[in-house]
C-alpha cells in the first residue's frame, strides 16, 4: 500500500499541482526514501532526468516550506551516485545558488550546504567548484559571518548549519581543487577563525563539541596534501592564530590533534609556526593525572608520534619530561597488559633522545639502566641474544625468548633498541648489569 502512494505522488509531481497538494505529493516522496528496504529502488525512479527536473522546478516556488521538503529530498537522493550525476547535469547548482540568494532561513541554508556535500561524494568536486564558484563562495561568507561575535542572536546560525558548512569544505577537497580552497577561496582562514570562536565558546556550550569536530576532520584531511599556505592560512585567521586554539584541544582530542600537527609538520620550515611544545606539555600534564587511566596509553603513543620528528625535539622541553616519565616508569610496579603496554611507549620516547647527549645523560642519572633491568624480569629469562655490531647490519640478530606473549615481546624488542643504540660506556654499563642476572648470554 505504501508502494502505492510512493509511485502515485511521483506520477503526481510529473503534473501541474497548486502549492497545497504539491506540499502533500513531496511529503509522500520524501516518507517514501526513508524507507531502508526500498530506498534503493525508490532512488532510481526518482533519479530519472524528468522527475529530476520536476524537483528541481520546486526549488524556484515561492514557498518556504516547499523549498524546505524538496531540499530534504534532495538532499537524501543526491547520496545515489545516478541521481546525483544527472542532477549536476541538470543544473541543481545553479538553482542551489539561487535559493541562497533568495532566502535567508537557517533550514533553508543549511540543506543546501548538505546537498553540495552529498553531490562531492559522487561528483568530482573540481566539477562543482568550476560549474557554480559563487555557490562555494557564499559558503565561505556564511562561515565569516558566523565568527561575527557582534551579532544578534537571532541572526546567529545554529550548530547544525555551521557544521554542515564545514562538512562541505572537507568533501570539496581533492588534490584537484586543494589550490583553489586555500588560494582563491581562502577557506582555511574562514575554518580557523570558526574553530576560534567555537574553541573559546566551548566551555558554556558543549554543543560547539559537534561543529569542532567536523573542523578537527577537516584540518586533518587538508593536512595530509602539501601546500605552502597551509600554515600560513591558519596563523592568520581574522581572529587569530587557530593553531594555537589547536593546542588547547589536545586534552579533548589528543589523537586528532597530533596526527595534524605531525603532518603539517613534515613540511613546515619554521618549526616556531607549530605549537608543538604546548601540546607536548598538555599531554604530559594528562598523564600524571591517574596513573592506571587506560587514557595514558593514548597520551604516550601521541607523545611518541610527537618526538618522532627530530626537528620536534629541538622545540618541545624534552628535558623536564625525562625525569617525569622516569618517575612513570617506577611507578609501574607490577606486570600486566596495561603496564607492560605503557612502559613499551615510554621506552620508545626515551629512545628517541639517543643522540642527544645532555639527554642521555639525564637518562642515565635518572637510575634508567636499573630500571631496564627490573622491567626485563616482566618477561622472563633470554636464552640467547647476540648484539652485532655496526659492520653486520645486514645479518639480522638474532634473539631467543621464552615467551610468545606479544605485549612482552614487544617491551624486549623496546629494551634491546635502547641497550644497543645507547653510547659505548652506557652499552658495557647496562650489559654488565643486564649479565649479572643472566638476562643476555653469549654477547659478541
Amino acid at each position: 500500500m505504501e508502494n502505492d502512494y510512493f509511485t502515485t505522488a511521483v506520477q503526481s509531481l510529473r503534473k501541474p499541482q497548486d502549492k497545497k497538494k504539491l506540499l502533500q505529493v513531496l511529503i509522500h516522496i520524501r516518507k517514501g526514501i526513508d524507507d531502508t528496504a526500498t530506498k534503493s529502488q525508490r532512488y532510481f525512479v526518482l533519479s530519472e532526468s524528468s522527475t529530476i527536473k520536476n524537483l528541481i522546478g520546486c526549488l524556484q516556488l515561492e514557498n518556504n516550506t516547499i523549498l524546505d521538503v524538496t531540499l530534504s529530498i534532495l538532499g537524501n537522493c543526491c547520496i545515489d551516485p545516478n541521481f546525483a550525476r544527472n542532477a549536476v547535469k541538470l543544473n541543481i547548482l545553479h538553482y542551489l545558488d539561487r535559493s541562497l540568494d533568495k532566502y535567508n532561513k537557517d533550514s533553508i541554508i543549511g540543506r543546501v550546504f548538505r546537498i553540495v556535500g552529498n553531490l562531492c561524494e559522487n561528483v568530482c568536486s573540481a566539477t562543482i567548484i568550476n560549474k557554480e564558484p559563487l555557490l562555494i563562495n557564499k559558503i565561505i561568507e556564511f562561515l565569516k559571518k558566523a565568527c561575527n561575535d557582534n551579532a544578534d542572536a537571532a541572526q546567529q546560525p545554529s550548530v547544525a548549519t555551521v557544521l554542515m558548512a564545514v562538512r562541505t569544505i572537507r568533501k570539496l577537497l581533492k588534490r584537484s581543487t586543494l589550490q583553489n580552497l586555500i588560494v582563491h577561496h581562502e577557506v582555511l582562514q574562514a575554518v580557523g577563525a570558526v574553530m576560534i570562536k567555537y574553541v573559546e565558546q566551548l566551555e558554556v556550550n558543549i554543543n560547539n563539541q559537534n561543529v569542532i569536530e567536523e573542523i578537527l576532520r577537516l584540518l586533518h584531511a587538508y593536512s595530509r596534501y602539501w601546500h605552502p599556505n597551509i600554515i600560513h592560512s591558519l596563523k592568520n585567521t581574522e581572529k587569530g592564530d587557530a593553531l594555537l586554539y589547536l593546542a588547547k584541544l589536545t586534552t579533548l582530542y589528543p589523537t586528532r590533534v597530533t596526527k595534524i600537527i605531525v603532518n603539517l609538520g613534515r613540511y613546515c620550515s619554521l618549526k616556531s609556526d607549530l605549537p608543538v611544545s604546548d601540546i607536548w606539555q598538555r599531554l604530559m600534564e594528562k598523564i600524571h593525572v591517574d596513573i592506571n587511566d587506560r587514557a595514558n596509553i593514548e597520551y604516550l603513543s601521541n607523545m611518541c608520534k610527537l618526538i618522532e620528528n627530530p626537528s620536534n625535539r629541538t622545540s618541545m622541553e624534552i628535558g623536564d619530561s625525562i625525569s617525569q616519565l622516569i618517575a612513570l616508569l617506577k611507578n609501574f610496579s607490577t606486570c600486566t597488559d596495561f603496564s607492560m603496554e605503557c612502559t613499551a611507549l615510554i621506552f620508545s620516547i626515551l629512545n628517541k633522545t639517543q643522540y642527544h647527549d645532555a639527554l642521555v645523560a639525564k637518562q642515565i642519572h635518572s637510575d634508567i639502566i636499573n630500571i631496564l633491568v627490573e622491567k626485563l624480569e616482566w618477561v622472563g629469562a633470554s636464552s640467547t641474544l647476540a648484539i652485532l655490531p655496526n659492520h653486520m647490519k645486514r645479518k639480522r640478530k638474532r634473539r631467543c625468548f621464552e615467551t610468545d606473549d606479544p605485549k612482552k615481546l614487544k617491551l624486549i624488542w623496546v629494551i634491546s633498541v635502547i641497550i644497543i643504540q645507547k653510547p659505548y660506556s652506557q652499552v658495557v654499563l647496562g650489559l654488565r648489569l643486564l649479565q649479572q642476572r643472566h638476562f643476555f648470554s653469549n654477547v659478541k
